[in-house]
């Protein structure tokens, strides 16, 4: 991450939440963006949880991305 130095970091699932947040759940923060080192966290569902038949995570993934996407100018 140093290395890179993201402006956003779009963390997709548990496993890569419990790693900058210990304890939370995507589940109950997935709308809550958060900071990091100077970086904004934007935690979401992962894609593959639509394949797993969950179709209502559709839009909150869509817009994660979607803000990612506007705060980067891409």
């Amino acid at each position: 991450i140093e290395v890179v130095r993201p402006k956003v970091l779009l963390l997709m699932w548990n496993t890569a939440l419990s790693v900058f947040y210990p304890g939370l759940r995507i589940g109950e923060v997935y709308d809550v963006w958060r900071a990091w080192e100077g970086r904004v966290v934007i935690p979401t569902y992962h894609p593959a949880h639509l394949l797993r038949g969950h179709p209502q995570v559709r839009p909150i993934i869509l817009e994660a991305l979607r803000s990612a996407r506007r705060i980067t100018g891409g």
